[in-house]
C-alpha cells in the first residue's frame, strides 16, 4: 500500500480539507439515518453503525479494502483520555 501523504503544504492543506468535509457529510447522514445517540446533542453512534456493517466488511474480498482495514486495525487513530490525575493523554 503506497504512502497518501502529500509532497508539500498546499497538497496536505487540500488533502485535509477533502477529509473533513467527507467526514462532515458522513457524520450528518449517519445521524439523519437513525445512527445517533438519541435526544439533546446530535451525536453520531458510530459503534451502532458498525455492528450494522460488520458482517458486510467481513465478507468484502477486495484485496485493496481489505489491506486498508488491515492498516486501520494494526494503526488505530489515538484517543483522548483524562487520566486518574486530571491530565490530558493520549
Amino acid at each position: 500500500m503506497g504512502s497518501a501523504m502529500p509532497e508539500n503544504q498546499n497538497d496536505f492543506a487540500k488533502l485535509s480539507n477533502q477529509f473533513f468535509q467527507v467526514f462532515s457529510r458522513t457524520e450528518y447522514a449517519l445521524k439523519a439515518t437513525g445512527f445517533h445517540k438519541g435526544k439533546g446533542d446530535a451525536k453520531a453512534n458510530w459503534e451502532m453503525f458498525a455492528d450494522e456493517i460488520e458482517d458486510r466488511i467481513n465478507d468484502c474480498l477486495d484485496s485493496d479494502f481489505k489491506q486498508a482495514i488491515k492498516y486501520l486495525s494494526d494503526r488505530p487513530p489515538k484517543k483522548q483520555i483524562i487520566d486518574d490525575n486530571d491530565r490530558l493523554r493520549w
